[in-house]
């Protein structure tokens, strides 16, 4: 038990902290108080707010350390003629197919993410779906995991399946014939970069180019970070990821795990 003057500033942090950051004292300890908790009763939580909140002040410090390392420690100009046109059209430091390769997957990877954040936008609160997924999987075309991070760490876990039909918009991402599309242009940009790239080259570049040096980061980044939405969906599966081999090598297996989990996942349970 608090002594009164500490009960009353934390509820008054409780009441000027928006809900999505600073949980409810029920939702921490929800055995603590009488009947369901609200947020398990309608989103389908099945973990306690703490670790949520934890959560979230991770990949916020990894957000804040991305940003760092972006303005502190990689390259601070690019040579003349590395721009993000120059490495669309091949040219520049893109004549080295490792080079395309890793630019162009910065375009395919969000892809992969879309299937999985459009599905889960359905359990995002308060607000539209459309609110919550939208600005962030746009965002990822340009700004990759700097746009990624601050949706991971607004989002709330999305477990168990909304009742109703499923939007047009939601069967077209989460089906297999979008994830087809993704994962051909995964596998052949992987294969283009594994068989005609040039990693001496790839690593001058890396050494000497802003632009090269942090989209490479920003393809490990993408690629460690597919966990964080793997699970709940899979939840929403019934797809267990220490008893289905699919979902075991999709939590394990950078990229291509994920891409042969979109091709194989089954529909959400009713």
């Amino acid at each position: 038990i608090l002594p009164r003057p500490l009960a009353s500033c934390r509820a008054l942090l409780h009441l000027a902290a928006p809900s999505c950051i600073l949980p409810r004292p029920y939702e921490t300890h929800p055995s603590r108080f009488r009947g369901p908790c609200p947020r398990t009763s309608r989103f389908g939580y099945t973990e306690a707010m703490t670790p949520l909140l934890l959560r979230r002040l991770a990949y916020a410090f990894l957000l804040a350390a991305y940003i760092t390392y972006a303005v502190v420690v990689a390259p601070h100009s690019d040579p003349p003629g590395v721009s993000f046109l120059s490495l669309a059209l091949g040219k520049g430091p893109a004549r080295n197919p490792a080079v395309w390769g890793v630019f162009m997957l910065l375009g395919v990877i969000p892809l992969m993410y879309w299937a999985l954040m459009v599905p889960d936008g359905r359990g995002q609160k308060p607000g539209p779906a459309w609110l919550w997924v939208w600005p962030f999987a746009l965002g990822m075309m340009a700004l990759g995991s700097f746009a990624l991070l601050p949706y991971l760490i607004l989002r709330r876990p999305y477990p168990d399946p909304l009742p109703g039909p499923r939007p047009l918009v939601v069967r077209w991402f989460g089906g297999r014939s979008f994830a087809g599309f993704v994962a051909l242009a995964l596998a052949f940009l992987l294969a283009y970069i594994v068989g005609q790239g040039n990693l001496s080259d790839y690593i001058y570049w890396f050494r000497h180019s802003a632009f090269v040096h942090l989209m490479t980061v920003d393809l490990l980044m993408l690629a460690l970070l597919f966990p964080a939405l793997l699970r709940d969906d899979m939840a929403r599966r019934n797809v267990s990821p220490d008893e289905d081999t699919v979902g075991r090598v999709a939590l394990a297996l950078p990229l291509l795990g994920p891409a042969l989990y979109l091709l194989w996942r089954p529909e959400e349970r009713a």
